[in-house]
């Protein structure tokens, strides 16, 4: 995994100088890197229903780490993720280096620019995706969705997608107090993971709040379904 991580960390730099920073050279060698990630810690996942393309913004419930190969491995598509995540070992590199939108969740006026970069691959064709509970839970239920990221959509009446993530083996979960390096080693030590990945189709509505409610009761009746 940290080989791989390596090699196409490499591979996107010589793209990115070669097509000037390309967000489509970005997000093609995140899908190239989330499939060997996959294969690297036998994750195994099935998707159902039709992922969506072109300029698109996708929100799931979120329960691991994973959740970010197991949705990019099909998609063409960018991450708003927390600041965080800029300090977790080996995902550091390639995550950042491809594209990944990190915002500062204590700070209202980053949700701008976050809104704006987000705009910004819409543009060009590409996908957004994003955790809007701000946080992962244990996959047996959905924390309530936070709107903010959802402003943009319901001013332009775009559709948002949704998608349903889920895992058949325990131990695949960060949540609560859980310290990142032992559930890592915990994923090398699994032989397999199974994954799924369920596209479920799109909402709308003018209003960000509204929105976020009617996206979070979809992914949460199919969660505890």
């Amino acid at each position: 995994m940290v080989a791989w991580t390596a090699v196409l960390f490499v591979i996107l730099q010589i793209g990115v100088l070669l097509t000037r920073g390309s967000i489509h050279w970005r997000t093609r060698v995140m899908r190239w890197w989330s499939r060997a990630m996959a294969r690297c810690l036998g994750v195994h996942t099935t998707i159902t229903g039709p992922p969506p393309s072109g300029g698109f913004v996708l929100v799931s419930n979120h329960i691991s780490y994973l959740d970010v190969p197991v949705i990019a491995q099909s998609l063409d598509v960018v991450f708003v993720a927390m600041a965080e995540l800029d300090r977790v070992p080996v995902m550091r590199a390639i995550v950042a280096a491809s594209g990944t939108i990190f915002i500062d969740r204590r700070s209202r006026r980053d949700t701008l620019r976050v809104s704006e970069a987000m705009e910004n691959v819409l543009r060009a064709g590409r996908g957004v995706a994003f955790f809007p509970e701000a946080t992962s839970s244990d996959g047996h239920d959905v924390l309530p969705f936070k709107s903010a990221l959802l402003e943009g959509a319901a001013r332009s009446g775009r559709p948002v997608h949704f998608a349903v993530i889920r895992y058949k083996q325990e131990g695949v979960a960060w949540w609560g107090d859980i310290n990142v390096k032992e559930l890592l080693l915990g994923l090398l030590r699994m032989p397999r993971i199974d994954a799924t990945i369920e596209f479920c189709g799109t909402v709308s509505a003018s209003d960000r709040k509204e929105l976020a409610q009617k996206l979070w009761s979809e992914v949460r009746s199919r969660v505890i379904g």
